[in-house]
């Protein structure tokens, strides 16, 4: 007799949890069917409320969607008042023909909205902060051995608004995807410079782009600084880095000369 009893109710319970459910119809058409008893716009359709009494979900009759916001004026309205009414919008990859004009998406990469015209994914324009830093080298006490390249490094900043540069290692990290401009300018304290010598700087990028200067010297001399200047435009990706080195055979190991030595990086 039990054994038909739970037969009997686990058929009943099967029955009620694939039934359609109607709230004030007797003929619902979904899983859920929610009318209205009103028929204004401003009827509202479902209300959900926390355990503070705040409504924290209104649907107008008219198809307003409020969250946490009691009257709703356009079809999505979150502007409750409070710190809490933030959209977010995530990655795709879908084209935006698939996606229709006015679809919105965030490119990580880019750090930047895109919308869609039904044709193309276009970037919102923005005013975000561009990367952009100043540094020197002035109290450096960093030595350049001849014949061997080495980083240049230990630099006193006086702009990185991005804080993108770091001044010990001398490594700049993009932190969005984008054309970044970086010009060098380093000078070696006066000393002997070997006749047919000359100073490379260079600028390397983590992706394998590189642009190098040289300046050179035909003739010996006892007592002469040596200057080198490198500037060059890099498309990095984010988190590719930019380092910026030196190469000199001019005679002996070099320091550099206080108050000759500057480094800025742009993103364009």
């Amino acid at each position: 007799m039990k054994t038909s009893f739970s037969i009997i109710f686990s058929l009943l319970l099967t029955g009620l949890c694939q039934a359609q459910v109607g709230i004030n119809t007797n003929t619902p058409l979904a899983m859920l069917d929610v009318i209205t008893t009103g028929n204004t716009a401003s009827s509202k359709a479902l209300k959900v409320v926390n355990s503070d009494e705040k409504e924290i979900l209104t649907i107008f009759n008219d198809g307003k969607i409020g969250i946490g916001v009691a009257n709703p004026i356009t079809h999505l309205d979150v502007r409750d008042g409070g710190i809490a009414p933030i959209i977010a919008v995530g990655e795709t990859n879908q084209s935006a023909s698939d996606a229709k004009a006015g679809a919105l998406m965030y490119k990580s990469d880019a750090k930047t909205l895109s919308y869609s015209n039904n044709t193309q994914w276009n970037d919102l324009s923005a005013n975000a902060p561009r990367a952009y830093v100043i540094a020197n080298l002035d109290g450096s006490t960093q030595t350049f051995t001849q014949n061997t390249r080495t980083q240049v490094q230990y630099w006193n900043e006086s702009v990185d608004n991005t804080n993108n540069f770091n001044p010990t290692t001398g490594v700049f990290t993009a932190s969005k995807t984008g054309i970044y401009t970086a010009t060098l300018i380093l000078t070696l304290n006066d000393g002997a410079i070997a006749a047919k010598s000359y100073i490379e700087a260079q600028w390397l990028a983590s992706n394998g782009m590189s642009m190098k200067s040289i300046t050179t010297f035909n003739t010996a001399a006892t007592s002469l600084p040596g200057s080198v200047l490198c500037s060059a435009s890099f498309h990095l990706t984010t988190n590719e880095t930019l380092t910026a080195s030196i190469w000199q055979n001019l005679a002996a190991s070099k320091s550099l000369k206080s108050g000759y030595n500057n480094l800025t990086i742009i993103e364009n």
